[in-house]
Protein backbone atom coordinates (compact mmCIF):
# COMPACT_ATOMS: atom_id res chain seq x y z
CA UNK A 1 0.00 0.00 0.00
CA UNK A 2 2.87 2.39 0.35
CA UNK A 3 5.38 0.97 -1.75
CA UNK A 4 4.66 0.52 -5.48
CA UNK A 5 6.21 -2.76 -6.80
CA UNK A 6 9.04 -1.36 -8.75
CA UNK A 7 10.35 -0.49 -5.55
CA UNK A 8 10.19 -3.59 -3.74
CA UNK A 9 13.37 -5.16 -2.78
CA UNK A 10 15.00 -8.61 -4.20
CA UNK A 11 18.16 -9.49 -2.99
CA UNK A 12 19.09 -6.43 -1.48
CA UNK A 13 18.24 -4.30 -4.63
CA UNK A 14 14.64 -2.38 -5.90
CA UNK A 15 12.99 -4.52 -9.06
CA UNK A 16 14.01 -1.34 -11.32
CA UNK A 17 17.14 -0.93 -10.18
CA UNK A 18 17.54 -5.22 -11.45
CA UNK A 19 15.69 -4.20 -14.79
CA UNK A 20 17.98 -0.71 -15.78
CA UNK A 21 20.92 -2.54 -14.65
CA UNK A 22 19.96 -5.13 -16.90
CA UNK A 23 19.19 -2.85 -20.33
CA UNK A 24 22.53 -0.72 -19.21
CA UNK A 25 24.53 -4.21 -19.57
CA UNK A 26 22.95 -4.71 -22.95
CA UNK A 27 23.82 -1.46 -23.76
CA UNK A 28 20.37 0.07 -23.79
CA UNK A 29 20.39 3.54 -22.74
CA UNK A 30 17.38 4.84 -23.83
CA UNK A 31 14.76 3.91 -21.47
CA UNK A 32 11.05 4.87 -21.10
CA UNK A 33 9.26 4.00 -17.47
CA UNK A 34 5.28 4.11 -17.65
CA UNK A 35 4.01 4.88 -14.38
CA UNK A 36 0.52 5.38 -12.09
CA UNK A 37 0.41 3.72 -8.70
CA UNK A 38 2.58 5.81 -5.94
CA UNK A 39 4.43 7.14 -9.34
CA UNK A 40 5.98 9.97 -7.46
CA UNK A 41 8.40 8.09 -5.40
CA UNK A 42 9.29 6.08 -8.20
CA UNK A 43 10.06 9.37 -9.77
CA UNK A 44 12.11 10.38 -7.42
CA UNK A 45 13.73 6.92 -6.37
CA UNK A 46 15.33 7.17 -10.28
CA UNK A 47 16.12 10.88 -9.56
CA UNK A 48 18.01 10.54 -6.46
CA UNK A 49 20.28 7.84 -8.04
CA UNK A 50 20.74 9.98 -11.19
CA UNK A 51 18.73 7.98 -13.51
CA UNK A 52 21.66 5.16 -13.32
CA UNK A 53 23.44 7.02 -16.43
CA UNK A 54 20.77 5.98 -18.52
CA UNK A 55 18.18 8.11 -20.49
CA UNK A 56 15.14 7.97 -18.66
CA UNK A 57 11.87 9.34 -19.30
CA UNK A 58 8.66 8.79 -17.86
CA UNK A 59 5.11 8.08 -19.85
CA UNK A 60 2.61 9.16 -17.19
CA UNK A 61 -0.88 7.00 -17.22
CA UNK A 62 -3.69 9.80 -15.87
CA UNK A 63 -5.50 6.34 -15.23
CA UNK A 64 -4.25 2.78 -14.82
CA UNK A 65 -3.94 0.97 -18.76
CA UNK A 66 -3.39 -2.15 -18.02
CA UNK A 67 -0.01 -4.35 -19.50
CA UNK A 68 0.52 -2.38 -22.58
CA UNK A 69 -2.19 0.63 -23.15
CA UNK A 70 0.57 3.40 -22.10
CA UNK A 71 2.27 2.67 -25.34
CA UNK A 72 -0.33 4.33 -27.10
CA UNK A 73 1.09 7.26 -25.02
CA UNK A 74 4.31 7.30 -26.99
CA UNK A 75 4.82 9.34 -29.74
CA UNK A 76 6.01 7.92 -33.09
CA UNK A 77 9.41 5.95 -32.45
CA UNK A 78 11.57 5.55 -35.48
CA UNK A 79 12.76 1.68 -34.18
CA UNK A 80 11.88 -1.52 -32.99
CA UNK A 81 11.40 -1.78 -29.12
CA UNK A 82 11.54 -3.77 -26.28
CA UNK A 83 8.98 -3.95 -22.98
CA UNK A 84 9.90 -5.20 -20.16
CA UNK A 85 7.65 -6.02 -17.27
CA UNK A 86 8.70 -4.54 -13.93
CA UNK A 87 8.38 -7.69 -11.52
CA UNK A 88 10.19 -10.12 -13.84
CA UNK A 89 13.99 -10.46 -13.56
CA UNK A 90 15.64 -11.95 -16.25
CA UNK A 91 19.44 -11.97 -17.47
CA UNK A 92 18.08 -12.86 -20.90
CA UNK A 93 20.06 -11.51 -23.97
CA UNK A 94 18.24 -8.49 -25.04
CA UNK A 95 20.21 -7.47 -27.88
CA UNK A 96 19.54 -11.36 -29.42
CA UNK A 97 16.30 -10.89 -28.62
CA UNK A 98 15.90 -7.65 -30.56
CA UNK A 99 18.08 -9.37 -33.20
CA UNK A 100 15.86 -12.31 -33.70
CA UNK A 101 12.79 -10.40 -33.82
CA UNK A 102 14.17 -7.81 -36.58
CA UNK A 103 15.37 -11.15 -38.23
CA UNK A 104 11.44 -12.76 -38.31
CA UNK A 105 10.13 -9.01 -39.10
CA UNK A 106 7.35 -9.69 -36.58
CA UNK A 107 4.84 -6.97 -35.45
CA UNK A 108 5.54 -8.85 -31.98
CA UNK A 109 8.18 -11.40 -30.24
CA UNK A 110 6.64 -12.59 -27.40
CA UNK A 111 9.69 -14.13 -24.63
CA UNK A 112 8.59 -17.49 -23.54
CA UNK A 113 9.56 -19.29 -20.43
CA UNK A 114 9.24 -23.16 -20.04
CA UNK A 115 7.45 -24.48 -17.16
CA UNK A 116 6.57 -27.53 -15.11
CA UNK A 117 3.78 -28.25 -12.93
CA UNK A 118 3.97 -31.73 -11.27
CA UNK A 119 0.19 -32.93 -10.80
CA UNK A 120 0.42 -33.77 -6.88
CA UNK A 121 -2.81 -36.30 -7.44
CA UNK A 122 -2.91 -39.37 -9.24
CA UNK A 123 -4.86 -39.02 -12.35
CA UNK A 124 -7.81 -41.44 -13.76
CA UNK A 125 -8.33 -41.47 -17.21
CA UNK A 126 -12.25 -43.03 -17.99
CA UNK A 127 -14.95 -42.80 -20.22
CA UNK A 128 -18.47 -44.17 -19.86
CA UNK A 129 -17.82 -45.04 -15.80
CA UNK A 130 -14.97 -47.48 -17.47
CA UNK A 131 -11.35 -47.09 -16.25
CA UNK A 132 -8.61 -46.66 -18.99
CA UNK A 133 -5.66 -45.86 -17.70
CA UNK A 134 -3.74 -44.24 -14.16
CA UNK A 135 -1.04 -42.13 -14.57
CA UNK A 136 0.84 -41.05 -10.64
CA UNK A 137 1.17 -37.91 -10.48
CA UNK A 138 1.96 -36.64 -13.99
CA UNK A 139 4.52 -33.94 -15.29
CA UNK A 140 2.82 -31.11 -17.20
CA UNK A 141 5.09 -29.14 -19.61
CA UNK A 142 4.00 -25.95 -21.22
CA UNK A 143 5.56 -22.41 -22.16
CA UNK A 144 4.38 -19.43 -20.60
CA UNK A 145 4.37 -15.61 -21.02
CA UNK A 146 7.94 -14.15 -19.90
CA UNK A 147 6.70 -10.86 -19.57
CA UNK A 148 9.23 -9.82 -21.99
CA UNK A 149 8.06 -8.21 -25.57
CA UNK A 150 9.73 -7.04 -28.77
CA UNK A 151 7.24 -4.63 -30.70
CA UNK A 152 7.79 -3.37 -34.48
CA UNK A 153 7.04 0.45 -34.29
CA UNK A 154 3.96 0.51 -36.06
CA UNK A 155 2.13 -1.26 -33.11
CA UNK A 156 1.78 1.97 -31.25
CA UNK A 157 -0.86 3.40 -33.92
CA UNK A 158 -2.66 -0.14 -33.37
CA UNK A 159 -2.95 0.37 -29.36
CA UNK A 160 -3.60 4.02 -30.17
CA UNK A 161 -6.39 3.52 -32.68
CA UNK A 162 -8.14 0.37 -30.62
CA UNK A 163 -7.47 1.76 -27.35
CA UNK A 164 -5.83 -1.79 -25.72
CA UNK A 165 -5.15 -2.04 -22.26
CA UNK A 166 -4.40 -5.88 -21.79
CA UNK A 167 -1.35 -7.55 -23.55
CA UNK A 168 -3.95 -10.79 -24.71
CA UNK A 169 -6.60 -8.22 -26.31
CA UNK A 170 -3.75 -6.82 -28.33
CA UNK A 171 -2.25 -10.27 -29.46
CA UNK A 172 -6.24 -11.31 -30.22
CA UNK A 173 -6.34 -8.24 -32.34
CA UNK A 174 -3.16 -9.22 -34.35
CA UNK A 175 -3.99 -12.39 -34.88
CA UNK A 176 -7.42 -12.17 -36.23
CA UNK A 177 -5.47 -9.48 -38.55
CA UNK A 178 -2.92 -11.75 -39.53
CA UNK A 179 0.08 -10.15 -38.33
CA UNK A 180 3.21 -11.81 -38.08
CA UNK A 181 3.71 -13.02 -34.30
CA UNK A 182 6.61 -14.77 -33.33
CA UNK A 183 8.12 -16.31 -29.79
CA UNK A 184 11.53 -16.36 -28.32
CA UNK A 185 12.67 -19.09 -26.09
CA UNK A 186 14.48 -18.14 -22.82
CA UNK A 187 17.05 -20.40 -21.82
CA UNK A 188 18.28 -17.97 -19.05
CA UNK A 189 17.17 -17.47 -15.48
CA UNK A 190 13.93 -16.00 -14.92
CA UNK A 191 12.31 -15.39 -11.82
CA UNK A 192 8.88 -13.85 -11.72
CA UNK A 193 8.30 -11.97 -8.78
CA UNK A 194 5.02 -10.26 -9.17
CA UNK A 195 3.28 -12.55 -6.78
CA UNK A 196 6.30 -13.71 -4.90
CA UNK A 197 5.57 -12.89 -1.19
CA UNK A 198 8.42 -15.04 0.22
CA UNK A 199 11.31 -13.22 -1.61
CA UNK A 200 9.90 -10.39 -1.75
CA UNK A 201 8.83 -10.07 2.48
CA UNK A 202 12.80 -11.00 3.16
CA UNK A 203 13.26 -6.85 1.94
CA UNK A 204 11.04 -6.38 5.00
CA UNK A 205 12.96 -8.13 7.51
CA UNK A 206 15.71 -6.72 6.38
CA UNK A 207 14.26 -3.52 7.12
CA UNK A 208 14.67 -2.26 3.04
CA UNK A 209 10.99 -1.35 2.78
Amino acid sequence: KKTPKPLLYYKNKTLIEHILDHLKTNNFYNIKISVFYLKKKIKNFLKKNKNFSLNVKFIEEKEALGTIGSLGLLKKISTNFIVLNCDAISNIDLKNFLHFHKKNKSILTLGIKQFQYKNPYGVIISKNNKFLSFKEKPEINFSINAGVYAFNKKIIEIIKKNKFKSIQSLINYLLENNYNISTFQIFENWLDLGQDKKNLRKSIKLGKL
